[in-house]
């Protein structure tokens, strides 16, 4: 049977996170309302006759330079029947004139980003912590709130080498989130984001100019989380500083993806980031 491809409305959009909970990919409680700040429409699912969602997708772009591609869902009963592949290519197409295009790949699936022109940059790493159950912040370390969101985005650009302005004013405010920073000479050098996850907590991003900075702020994100309280953070693998962080901290290792590009790498600067702010938007 076929079905047809549309751009998904609010209540696709709830349901499709609700099929990456149950894939384990355990999602921010408030994910569904914060990455429509990326594209309203970045979105799509796939339908029967009936309405039956049958696959999801996501495709973010962030200017002609860059796009992503992100929960990637078939409904487990209708796999193998062709719908994930044509959501794959709707996504893509609305990619087209993206000069890269990112995705982080299960290692089932790596084989057939390959096979669609994505090749392998990185693995990116999920790490599972807990909280400290202290309440005092390191010092130097302040609250987002006191931070111009304008120096927040320009820190964060430069790091994702994306502006993403509009979804880091929602994701800074949203329900149950805490962020911190730190500033040097009035200048960011360093920023953190927590918010409720279906499970426990997510911490991402974490971006830092120094290993001494990103500590800083993962032991405030923690502090305020009793030592009961679970904790995921996604790191890409190859910037032995974070890795080494979160494991002498006693975070283990969950799962890993695979960063995969289509056209030219993008230049991220993987030595200031600890903690990426989704493996679903990029």
């Amino acid at each position: 049977e076929p079905a047809t491809i549309s751009t998904a409305a609010p209540e696709d959009i709830v349901e499709i996170v609700r099929w990456a909970d149950r894939e384990q990919w355990n999602p921010g409680k408030s994910d569904a309302a914060m990455f429509p700040h990326v594209n309203a429409d970045g979105f799509l699912i796939a339908k029967l006759a009936d309405g039956t969602r049958v696959a999801s997708i996501s495709a973010m772009r962030y200017g002609d330079h860059f796009g992503f591609i992100g929960y990637y869902i078939a409904a487990p009963e209708y796999r193998g029947k062709g719908y994930g592949l044509a959501i794959f290519k709707a996504a893509m197409a609305r990619l087209a004139t993206c000069a890269t295009v990112g995705l982080d790949g299960v290692s089932a699936q790596v084989r057939n980003y390959e096979k669609s022109g994505f090749a392998v940059a990185f693995d990116n790493q999920r790490y599972l912590g807990s909280g400290t159950g202290q309440g005092s912040l390191p010092a130097g370390v302040v609250a987002l709130a006191e931070v111009p969101l304008e120096a927040i985005v320009q820190y964060d650009s430069g790091i994702s080498l994306c502006d993403r302005s509009a979804l880091l004013a929602a994701w800074i405010a949203q329900p149950g989130a805490v962020g911190y920073a730190i500033l040097r000479d009035g200048v960011v050098c360093a920023y953190g984001v927590r918010r409720p996850a279906a499970t426990g907590h997510r911490i991402g991003p974490l971006f830092a100019d120094t290993p001494s900075g990103a500590a800083d702020i993962l032991a405030a994100l923690r502090a305020g989380l009793p030592v009961d309280a679970s904790i995921a953070i996604d790191v890409p693998s190859v910037h032995e500083a974070a890795v080494s962080m979160v494991t002498a901290l006693g975070f283990r290792l969950s799962f890993a993806c695979a960063r995969m590009y289509h056209g030219p790498a993008l230049p991220l600067p993987l030595d200031r980031i600890f903690g990426f702010l989704s493996l679903e938007v990029g």
